[in-house]
C-alpha cells in the first residue's frame, strides 16, 4: 500500500488547520484590542477645592506690608519682597483676575504664591541673571516697563518685567518674574499670556507709584546722607534698604547731636559715624541678627551686650535692628536708655 501520498495530504491538512486557527484567534485578538483601544477612558476631574492644609510646608501666611514707591521695590529685603508682591493686589482683586477664590502664601524658595483650585501663580524679584523661561518670547510692555511674555505651553505662561533700566545698581533686584500655570486636568480654555500680563500690570502699578530713585553704585556700597524722618505707622519696618539706612542715620544724628553729613548710610540698611575717631555709633537692620532675645528694650524683645543692643521690631517680621554706641563707652543703663529713645522713631509710632 502506498501511504506516502496520504501522509503528505495529512500534513498539508494539518498546516491548513493551524493557519486557520491562527487567523481566527489572531483576528479575535485584534478585535479585542481594537475594542479596548476605542473604549472611552474617563480622565480625572480637576480639583474642586482649594489646597489644604495651607500655607504649604515651608511657607508662611502673607502679612500686610507698606507698598514701596519709586524704584524702591528693587531694593526690598528678602524677608519683605514676597509679602509686598502678594499684597500688591487685594485678595478680592486676585480672585477676580484668576476667576475664583484664592489662597496666598510666601516662601523663601518660591516668593509669593497665589492659587485657585486649578491655577497657580508665582511672583518674585530677582537680579535677572538666572531668569530662563521657556517658550516663544513676545516683547511688550507691562505697567509701562519693558517686558517679555513667554508661553511655554497651553498650560504655562511667564511674564518677565524689568522694573529698572540697564543702569540699575548691581546690588538691586530689578526684575519681576510672574509665572502662571494651569492644572493638567483643567480643560477650561484660558488665555494664560493675557492673564499673566494683567497680573503684571496690577503688581507693577502698585509697587512703582511716584517716589525716590535708587542711589547709584559706589565704593564701599555707600550713599549720600539724606534727611529721613520716621515713616508714620511703619518706620524702618519692611522698608527698602536705602530708606532704612537713611532713617537710621537721621535717628543717630538726632540722638547724638552730630551733623547728618558726618554719617555714612549704606544701601544694605546700615549707618555708621566716620568723622571723629574718638566717637563711634552704628546701626544696622537685618533679619535674625540674634536668635535669643531675653531682654526688653522700649517694650520690645531685645538682646543687650554692651556696646550693642539688638531689638526685635515686630512680632510678625524677622527684621531686627542693632544699635551700637562704640565710643566713648556708655554704661549698660545709659546704653539701654539711649536705645529706648530710638525705638518709637524706628517703629514710626
Amino acid at each position: 500500500m502506498n501511504t506516502r501520498g496520504n501522509s503528505h495530504r495529512t500534513a498539508a491538512l494539518i498546516v491548513v488547520a493551524v493557519l486557520v486557527a491562527v487567523a481566527v484567534l489572531g483576528g479575535g485578538t485584534w478585535l479585542v484590542l481594537r475594542a479596548t483601544v476605542l473604549r472611552p477612558v474617563a480622565l480625572p476631574e480637576p480639583p474642586k477645592e482649594l489646597p489644604s492644609p495651607w500655607p504649604e510646608t515651608g511657607a508662611e501666611p502673607v502679612r500686610e506690608v507698606p507698598m514701596p514707591t519709586g524704584e524702591m521695590a528693587a531694593a526690598l529685603p528678602d524677608y519683605t519682597a514676597a509679602h509686598v508682591l502678594c499684597s500688591a493686589l487685594p485678595e478680592q482683586r486676585w480672585a477676580k483676575l484668576l476667576g475664583g477664590p484664592v489662597l496666598r502664601e510666601v516662601s523663601a524658595v518660591f516668593g509669593c504664591t497665589v492659587v485657585t483650585t486649578t491655577l497657580r501663580v508665582r511672583a518674585e524679584l530677582s537680579d535677572g541673571k538666572l531668569v530662563v523661561p521657556t517658550g516663544k518670547p513676545e516683547r511688550t510692555t507691562v505697567g509701562g516697563r519693558d517686558a517679555t511674555i513667554h508661553r511655554a505651553s497651553d498650560r504655562r505662561a511667564t511674564a518677565v518685567v524689568r522694573l529698572l533700566g540697564a543702569n540699575a545698581p548691581s546690588w538691586s533686584k530689578p526684575v519681576l518674574e510672574i509665572s502662571l500655570e494651569q492644572d493638567v486636568w483643567d480643560r477650561t480654555p484660558r488665555d494664560l499670556p493675557a492673564m499673566v500680563r494683567e497680573l503684571g500690570e496690577g503688581i507693577v502699578n502698585a509697587v512703582t507709584t511716584p517716589g525716590p530713585s535708587l542711589p547709584a553704585d559706589s565704593a564701599e556700597n555707600t550713599m549720600p546722607a539724606r534727611e529721613a524722618g520716621p515713616v508714620p505707622g511703619s518706620g524702618i519696618v519692611d522698608a527698602a534698604t536705602p530708606l532704612i539706612a537713611w532713617q537710621l542715620c537721621s535717628a543717630l544724628s538726632q540722638s547724638t547731636g552730630r551733623p547728618l553729613e558726618e554719617f555714612v548710610p549704606k544701601h544694605d540698611g546700615e549707618c555708621e559715624y566716620r568723622t571723629d575717631k574718638a566717637f563711634g555709633v552704628q546701626a544696622a537692620s537685618r533679619a535674625h541678627l540674634e536668635t535669643s532675645l531675653p531682654d526688653t528694650v522700649g517694650g520690645r524683645p531685645a538682646f543687650v551686650e554692651n556696646p550693642s543692643v539688638t531689638i526685635q521690631l515686630t512680632d510678625e517680621s524677622p527684621q531686627q535692628v542693632r544699635l551700637s554706641w562704640l565710643s566713648p563707652r556708655k554704661s549698660e543703663a545709659e546704653l539701654r536708655a539711649w536705645a529706648e529713645t530710638l525705638v518709637p522713631r524706628l517703629l514710626g509710632t
